[in-house]
């Protein structure tokens, strides 16, 4: 199928109309293309800027997050947000000396802190012990101490009574991950 002199003809006036149009509708900033359009003024600091999309209304994000905080919207930071956000108040605080930076609150941290509540926590069903900034699973720790050793990576502290929270001496032993699996596996099919 061959195009005539007519159709080629049209096929060139169309691309160049498609060409012109391309180019008043985009441009390009900082190498990406963006929709070309008309300054408009911040409502915040009232400066001239060029907006990348047609529904911006602030030249940057410390304005905008200053009109959320005029406006007492509840604001969900992202975490990439909270980091530039930090950034630049960084940025702008510098030289100044907080009223807590480098100086220690023994008064208030750990034992003497209110919230304390004996360095044990419950996660996933474990017991977990926080000691001077280790965390450890407490049947691991009570079973380290019974055998006046470290535990190496292949041994699991198994529960007999299989109560995660039941951390007793008795309720422990000491089995390898194929044991482990085998008595697990024994105690499913009779429960």
């Amino acid at each position: 199928m061959t195009l005539g002199v007519v159709g080629l003809r049209g096929a060139y006036i169309r691309m160049a109309v498609i060409k012109s149009s391309y180019s008043k509708l985009y441009k390009f900033v900082d190498g990406k293309r963006v929709v070309a359009l008309k300054p408009i003024h911040c409502l915040v600091c009232d400066t001239e800027f060029q907006p990348r999309e047609s529904r911006s209304k602030y030249c940057s994000m410390p304005c905008y997050w200053k009109m959320k905080r005029i406006r007492g919207d509840r604001v969900h930071l992202t975490l990439d947000a909270r980091r530039r956000i930090g950034e630049a108040v960084r940025k702008r605080n510098t030289g100044k000396e907080g009223w807590s930076r480098g100086k220690k609150r023994p008064e208030i941290t750990a034992e003497n802190s209110r919230l304390w509540k004996g360095g044990r926590y419950i996660v996933n069903g474990y017991v977990y012990l926080s000691n001077s900034g280790r965390e450890v699973r407490e049947h691991r720790h009570i079973m380290e101490i019974e055998l006046g050793r470290k535990l190496k990576s292949s041994e699991i502290v198994h529960h007999i009574n299989h109560n995660k929270l039941d951390n007793r001496l008795e309720n422990l032993m000491v089995v390898t991950r194929a044991e482990h699996v085998r008595l697990h596996n024994r105690w499913n099919t009779k429960n």
